[in-house]
This record gives C-alpha cells, structure tokens and sequence, in this order.
C-alpha cells in the first residue's frame, strides 16, 4: 500500500493487480464496485460504464443531456434486446405526445387513439375524427352516422335505408 501527497492532493494505491478497500466498497484501477462484484461502474476519459442497475429513487428522477455543441444526441439502445420505456402507475410522455397503457394522445386529450388486439386481429381506434393529407384507402368500413365524402370517389356500397346523393334521394 503506498500513499503520498503532491501539492495537497493524497494519492492512496493498492500494490500491483492489488486493490484499495473502504468498508465494502472497492477499488481497483479504473474499477469501482462492492467487496462481491468489483467492477459495478468502470470509469475511463468521457465514459462510465454501469455494470448492473441504475436505480434512481428520488421523488422526481432527472436524467439529462445538456451538450451544446456539434451535433448534441442523446441515444438509448440496447444491441441484444428490447428497449422498454415504460410507468407502472401512470404515462410516458416522449415529446408532445402521452402514452398510457394501449391509448395515445396528448396532455389534455390522452385517448385519441387506442390500440388492441382480439384473436390476432389488431384494431386502431379513434376516438374522434381522421384527417388525411391526401389519398386514403380504407379495405373496409362501417359508418354508423352520416358520410361526407366531398369530392371522393366512392366504389361501391352497400346502403341499408335512405341514400341521398347531393339533395336527391333513393330508395
């Protein structure tokens, strides 16, 4: 064990391949860990490595990225599996828009659309109405309530009661 001071500053080192203990916390070279996994976090030039959980327990939790120059990017990936961004009580908000549970919307209308699943067969739900930029092909629909179509193109329907066309009606 070696400790020395140079211009106030105390330098303690473990002999070679040897390690530095304080209670159960140890350290070796770049390594810090507990006395029964010694390299928890590694530390090198402009990195640390997490070697397990990150565990944030606070009230409000923050992770941050504040870099200002260049390119600034802020990634989450992981190269063996899913990445899950996920609240067990409430929502997750990825820019304007909320996510909660199957439903997605915004912070003063979280149900805008809700996703599910029945038999494999999966269902979009809106909760409200479907704006197109342009061209739209729906395989098959049903309305319930009237039908503006402007100036579409309709195939073919099938009209159970009234059909009016312009202000003509068919029966």
């Amino acid at each position: 064990l070696a400790i020395s001071s140079t211009n106030g500053h105390i330098t303690i080192a473990g002999g070679s391949g040897d390690y530095v203990q304080v209670e159960t916390v140890k350290i070796t070279d770049n390594q810090i860990g507990s006395t029964g996994d010694a390299d928890l976090i590694t530390l090198t030039d402009n990195n640390v490595k997490v070697d397990g959980a990150l565990e944030l327990s606070v009230e409000a939790a923050t992770i941050s990225h504040t870099a200002s120059s260049g390119t600034p990017t802020l990634t989450i990936s992981s190269s063996n599996g899913p990445v899950s961004v996920q609240s067990t009580n409430d929502h997750v908000d990825i820019e304007s828009v909320r996510f909660t549970g199957a439903q997605i919307g915004l912070s003063g209308d979280v149900d805008i659309m809700t996703l599910s699943t029945s038999s494999n067969e999966g269902t979009v739900a809106f909760s409200h109405k479907i704006t197109t930029g342009g061209l739209a092909t729906l395989e098959s629909a049903t309305v319930t309530n009237a039908m503006s179509t402007g100036a579409a193109t309709l195939a073919s329907a099938s009209v159970t009661g009234n059909l009016a066309v312009n202000t003509n009606k068919f029966k």
